[in-house]
């Protein structure tokens, strides 16, 4: 009996000794693949999951300082629509087709305004509209002179009537 047991004990070494090999070759190769390092402590994931939102926070600030920027300098949502009340249509005319408006005359009679000089916008002055947009200006003119047609008229058109 004593040979049975030296033979059962041998065989368990023998097991023991080769579960041993296997453990030490998986945790090699768990090493060099960073495969299976098994379950993180809690304080380890929480960092984990702090580092992550923070990065995705500081991704979100940056993609908000990006489209504010843009917005600010007018690259996107359009053109903010320049105060030209009081200014002579010329000169209201050049300014709105500098920042990149088509621009439409319509006179209005008025005795509070001097002629020639605008009145007020559509749409009005602050607001943001697409570049090539129409931004009508009506302009003031006395009340004695001829009737103004109800069509607005064009800063083209304008300049040639005050041509002739």
């Amino acid at each position: 009996m004593s040979g049975a047991k030296r033979g059962h004990r041998a065989n368990r070494h023998e097991q023991r000794a080769s579960a041993d090999l296997a453990a030490a070759s998986r945790r090699s190769v768990e090493g060099l693949s960073g495969m299976g390092a098994g379950r993180r402590s809690r304080g380890e994931t929480g960092k984990r999951v702090a580092r992550l939102f923070l990065g995705f926070l500081l991704v979100a600030v940056f993609c908000c300082l990006v489209f504010f920027m843009a917005y600010r300098a007018e690259l996107i949502g359009g053109r903010t629509i320049p105060n030209v009340v009081g200014s002579g249509t010329e000169q209201a005319t050049s300014r709105l087709s500098d920042k990149g408006f088509n621009v439409g005359v319509n006179e209005v009679e008025s005795t509070e305004q001097l002629t020639g000089r605008v009145i007020s916008t559509n749409p009005p002055a602050g607001t943001r509209a697409d570049k090539g947009s129409t931004v009508t200006i009506d302009v003031a003119k006395n009340p004695e002179t001829a009737a103004a047609s109800d069509a607005p008229v064009t800063a083209e058109e304008s300049v040639t009537e005050a041509g002739e």
